[in-house]
């Protein structure tokens, strides 16, 4: 499940970089499930691992 809004990752897409995207908002996370993209959040915003 997605944190932001629960969505299932299941029905994710894996993306261009091999992360697992969340179908509902497009949160990218690794295979140790890490978040490391919310394309949404301001680039002066809080830092999201890369």
């Amino acid at each position: 499940m997605c944190p932001h809004r629960l969505a299932p990752l299941s029905q994710g897409r894996i993306d261009q970089w091999g992360r697992l995207q969340c179908v509902y908002h497009g949160w990218c996370f690794s295979g140790s499930g890490e978040c490391k993209l919310i394309p949404q959040a301001p680039s002066d915003g809080p830092p999201v691992n890369n």
